[in-house]
């Protein structure tokens, strides 16, 4: 079995798009809207990964991250995909650094980009849909979000 996903995200929107892409890809997602809910997830058993927004109300992204890797319990080891418009920047890279298991993925991000992440971090390989020969676009899957016309980029 897959290790759940802490999805972080304090738009309703791009939460439910984004846990669909994950459970689409196979994994168990666990959905929470900002920094006090966030915590409280990763701290539980079975949590295998943090995808988290930089900008959650409350207490931020990165701030999150920092108190678990100063408490004692699950939590403090479990590694984290921080989701930042500024991933970039060498402020935000020193800041992360320090945090120890920590990816960046700038914002806005990109639906295949996110499930590839996830699957290297948790070490398991994503699931995925029919491969892509000569550079050419698979062919949409009935039922999953390679139909949505509006974009599949998550701000």
């Amino acid at each position: 079995m897959r290790p759940t996903i802490i999805c972080a995200q304090a738009d309703a929107h791009t939460s439910q798009i984004q846990r669909q892409a994950l459970t689409d890809a196979g994994y168990p997602v666990v959905t929470v809207h900002d920094g006090a809910q966030a915590l409280a997830a990763a701290t539980e058993e079975g949590a295998g990964l943090l995808v988290i927004d930089a900008a959650l109300p409350g207490i931020d992204g990165f701030e999150v991250i920092e108190r678990l890797r100063r408490a004692d319990g699950p939590g403090r080891a479990l590694p984290a995909l921080l989701l930042c418009p500024e991933a970039s920047a060498p402020r935000t890279r020193r800041r992360v650094e320090v945090m120890g298991d920590v990816a960046l993925l700038p914002k806005p991000v990109a639906l295949d980009a996110l499930v590839e992440q996830v699957s290297q971090l948790v070490k398991a390989p994503a699931a995925r849909g029919p491969s892509r020969g000569k550079g050419r676009p698979a062919p949409p899957d009935k039922g999953s979000l390679r139909e949505v016309h509006f974009g599949a980029i998550l701000h």
